[in-house]
């Protein structure tokens, strides 16, 4: 049984054609696929049309139907030829895909930006265009109707789409994804094919896979966002449901039973007992492959940039941008591009700032608490009931690193720093087992960026983004 999907006609200057019902032992397919958008293309497209249903594939005899179609299409050809050379479009010729079908038997040329492809039995074959050259296919090569000022090479391909077989045209700018699905099967390409939107889904695909074979659902047709939505909606619901009615049961018995976890740490209990054995030949083995945080540790620059004013906070960050507070100013730095992306003034002097759920938490001089949100927008501000002008910075010169904010490593570390120099210690041992040594002061170090695995730190005026590389044993 037949399975026909066929992309919407008209796309843009795009053009998807067929006479196919049900049963229908005669019928044909036209596909065409153009890069741009244009009145002039479109007339193409109708010119195309016009002169294949002038053609009459139905009433060509099946012995026939080879010569039949050489001849048509290097007459086409040079008809198109001559409406681009008239109108003087930089863009020569058109992409395009005719199949004519008698029964199980498929006859079909193909020309241009347009990738065919076959599957039986789950092998693939790929038909004219290759799949892995067209990146680099050039404009000579791509066959295109209407490109040239010769006779265009017609390759009438035939094949016998037997209980098993599936046909597939698209545009070759799609085969990476299409790729990715060919080794699963027919349905999996059509799923594919389904899936971009539909200025994209342009694509013809005929199958005679048995009926009960036929996943895709209607519904989804051209339309993978219904299926975004529906598994994000009943996500939302679910959530809003748990956390409104659930009181965040789960979350909080798992956070119990995790810290009741970490709170048994194994390493120091096996470092007391080695101690007590005084064993200095199995304390010399353990201190070299277990009570080690890591294989080779080390802090490395990937990127610093120079302040003309001196940073009077440490760094603060979340998951797109880096904070750095300058007297009473912020600037925000895109984390991606390494360029402030605003900044603002407050009123008075920033004494103390923490990121909170991706907002900004400002505490001035003046007693007034400030909200900001990842854009530089106040959220809301107010007034501290106690004065806070005297107080202390709570900056600090050491952080820890466990294994809970980086699974890399096999026990827990501390990054201290001292005057310029960044050290790294072993929380087993107390050992120091790197360091990293700058021209300037190391001024502030911020907390561990567990999505990025690195740290920001201030030296002199320059803001140095320290990654930590860590191999394992």
């Amino acid at each position: 049984m037949f399975h026909i999907e066929i992309a919407k006609s008209d796309s843009g200057s795009n053009l998807s054609f067929s006479d196919y019902f049900p049963n229908s032992q005669k019928s044909f397919f036209l596909l065409t696929y153009n890069l741009n958008n244009s009145s002039f293309l479109k007339s193409v497209n109708a010119f195309v049309l016009e002169e294949i249903l002038k053609l009459k594939p139905n009433s060509i005899s099946e012995n026939n139907i080879k010569d039949k179609l050489v001849e048509f299409f290097n007459d086409l050809h040079w008809k198109i030829n001559a409406m681009f050379n008239k109108s003087g479009d930089k863009q020569k010729g058109i992409s395009l895909f005719f199949a004519i079908k008698r029964n199980e038997n498929i006859y079909f040329v193909q020309f241009g930006r347009l990738a065919i492809g076959l599957i039986t039995e789950m092998k693939f074959r790929e038909i004219g265009l290759s799949w892995d050259m067209y990146p680099i296919a050039t404009v000579e090569s791509l066959n295109q109707l209407g490109s040239i000022q010769q006779d265009i090479p017609v390759n009438v391909h035939s094949i016998v789409l037997g209980s098993d077989s599936t046909l597939f045209a698209f545009p070759s700018k799609q085969i990476p994804i299409i790729k990715e699905s060919v080794k699963h099967g027919a349905n999996s390409v059509l799923t594919a094919l389904l899936a971009p939107e539909e200025e994209v889904n342009h694509y013809i695909y005929i199958s005679n896979l048995p009926e009960k074979l036929m996943k895709p659902m209607k519904f989804f047709r051209g339309h993978s966002f219904r299926v975004s939505a529906i598994v994000f909606s009943v996500i939302i619901i679910v959530t809003m449901l748990y956390y409104f009615l659930g009181d965040n049961y789960v979350e909080q018995v798992g956070y119990k039973t995790e810290e009741s976890l970490t709170s048994h740490n194994i390493l120091f209990e096996l470092k007391n007992l080695t101690d007590s054995i005084n064993n200095p030949e199995l304390e010399k083995q353990l201190a070299k492959y277990v009570y080690s945080p890591a294989k080779d540790l080390s802090l490395k620059i990937v990127w610093q940039g120079k302040f003309t004013h001196n940073i009077t906070y440490p760094p603060l960050f979340d998951y797109n941008n880096i904070y750095l507070i300058i007297e009473n100013n912020i600037a925000a730095v895109s984390k991606k591009s390494k360029e402030v992306v605003w900044q603002i003034k407050t009123e008075s002097v920033i004494l103390e700032a923490k990121t909170v759920e991706n907002n900004l938490l400002i505490h001035c001089s003046n007693n007034e608490i400030l909200l900001l949100n990842a854009k530089g927008d106040t959220i809301w501000r107010t007034s501290q009931r106690k004065d806070i002008r005297k107080l202390a910075h709570k900056y600090h010169s050491s952080i820890i690193v466990t294994r809970k904010e980086d699974k890399r490593l096999n026990s827990g570390i501390m990054i201290d720093t001292q005057n310029n120099q960044i050290d790294i210690f072993s929380l087993i041992t107390g050992e120091n087992v790197s360091s990293i040594t700058f021209d300037a002061q190391v001024k502030y170090i911020s907390d561990y960026d567990t999505i990025n695995n690195c740290l920001y730190a201030i030296v002199g005026q320059n803001l140095v983004i320290l990654k930590l590389s860590i191999k394992v044993w």
